[in-house]
């Protein structure tokens, strides 16, 4: 059964084409934020916390060895080996081609939108302005990278890291 993770720049279409995949390879396993649940009931830590430790680098005082933000993406990561081993999974949440980046099988898909497209969808979704809705892509980017910059000491979007990317230009 297949394993697939899509990685993709906030409001890039990701989850229509999750969907799209799930229907066409007869998959019941489409998560992305139940990861997070499933890893808070499993090891009792906050969705918060998780959702924290995936999402925002830590700052320079937090980088400390005490600091359990890798402790929680092995959480995370157990989390979403359970799934795999279910079968079929399509995961689109945060970081899935590095949390699953050494299992061979798994096929690392990169989405990228046009950032025009981006900012339309983001400015629909949350009924912000076009300087908003860029600010806030603009940070969660910038968020990602250094997050994985520290994590992995790569660069999150670096294609070699992708087997298939789509450009949706």
């Amino acid at each position: 059964m297949p394993i697939i993770t899509l990685s993709r720049g906030s409001k890039s279409g990701c989850l229509a084409l999750a969907e799209l995949l799930a229907v066409e390879l007869n998959c019941n396993n489409l998560i992305s934020r139940e990861v997070l649940v499933k890893a808070s009931e499993d090891y009792g830590v906050t969705e918060k916390e998780l959702a924290a430790a995936m999402k925002k680098p830590p700052k320079f005082w937090e980088r400390s060895s005490g600091n359990p933000r890798h402790l929680y993406l092995t959480f995370i990561r157990a989390a979403l080996l359970d799934y795999a081993s279910k079968g079929c999974l399509i995961y689109h949440g945060n970081a899935g081609h590095f949390l699953l980046g050494d299992v061979s099988w798994v096929l690392k898909v990169r989405l990228i939108a046009p950032l025009e497209q981006r900012i339309a969808m983001l400015q629909r979704s949350m009924k912000i302005d076009k300087a908003e809705a860029i600010q806030y892509i603009t940070k969660v980017d910038e968020d990602r990278q250094r997050w994985t910059r520290f994590l992995y000491g790569e660069e999150w979007s670096d294609p070699a890291h992708f087997d298939v990317v789509i450009n949706l230009r």
